[in-house]
This record gives structure tokens, sequence and C-alpha cells, in this order.
């Protein structure tokens, strides 16, 4: 199967891959997470203005935003699963294998796609997930944010199709 995961959820695929290679035949990452550097911005938001910067780090601009989905972060931001993940990063990452390592134990083909414009995981982060996956490929996106698979929704497109069978589909 082909995994896919932007963010957090790329952070997943890849113990994923790791854990299970049998599994995965592909692995795509979109802006992971998970790398421990310095200097990293928080997605968590309590409050409507921890949310309005957190999106204009993901979009990499400002925007108006309505305040429904403002709450919206703001509640995600309160679930005690999400709150005490956030809290608990470093710990958790001192606990189970560091990331880093991880990216040395993938052994299935990977593509790694970054939008350029996110920052809340700078675009030092692709470089390094290239550098820490043997043979994998980066595809930069300029003028995208933290999530390609919204913000430029036919190009990842393209790319995953075009890995599938080698052709250009879309």
């Amino acid at each position: 199967m082909s995994l896919v995961g932007n963010s957090l959820g790329g952070w997943i695929a890849i113990r994923c891959a790791v854990e299970h290679p049998e599994r995965v035949n592909q692995l795509y990452l979109l802006n992971s997470a998970g790398l421990r550097r310095e200097g990293l911005q928080s997605p968590y938001a309590p409050t409507r203005e921890a949310a309005m910067r957190s999106i204009e780090r993901m979009w990499g601009y400002s925007l108006p935003v309505p305040g429904f989905i403002l709450d919206a972060f703001v509640r995600d931001s309160q679930r005690p699963a999400y709150q005490g993940f956030i809290q608990a990063y470093n710990q958790q990452e001192q606990e189970n294998l560091d990331l880093d390592v991880a990216l040395a134990q993938v052994q299935v083909p990977t593509t790694i796609i970054w939008g350029m414009r996110d920052q809340l995981l700078p675009i030092t982060w692709a470089d390094d997930f290239h550098a820490g996956i043997a043979h994998s490929k980066l595809v930069l996106l300029p003028g995208v944010g933290h999530t390609p698979q919204v913000e430029a929704a036919a190009k990842v497109a393209r790319i995953i199709l075009k890995d599938a069978d080698g052709k250009q589909k879309v």
C-alpha cells in the first residue's frame, strides 16, 4: 500500500513504514513533523489569537478567518489527547525511538513533498528528511504552506499518481 502523511500524520507514517515495511510499498511525506529542532513553532492554540498565529504559520500568510474556524482550532487544542501530546512532545521523543534514527531505517521508496511557504515546520526540515531517508525524492512546492494536499491538491495528486505507474495521469 501507499502511505501518505501530512504533519503529525507524516511522523506516524514513518513509524509505520519502519515497523511494518512489508505492508508499505511507497511513502509520501507532506510537510512532515517529528524532528526535534530548535525554533519549532507549536500548533497548540488555546486562544483565538494563538489559533490565528498558527493558521498564519501554516499557510505562510495572513488571511481573514471566520470565528467558527478559530474556535475549532481552540477546541481541538483543548482536547486532552492533543493537549497532552503537545505538552509532552519532547519527553515522548526521548522515550521513543528518535525520528532522526528512524529515518535511516526507512527502506521503502519515499517522496517528500514540501510546501515552501510553511512557517510552522521550516523548509530546512525537508532537507533533513531527504538527507535522512536514503534514495528519497524531494519535491518543493513554491507558494504552498503546511498543507499541500489542500493548497495544491492537483499537484500532489499528480505526483502520487505518476509514482504509482510511472506515467503522468492528472
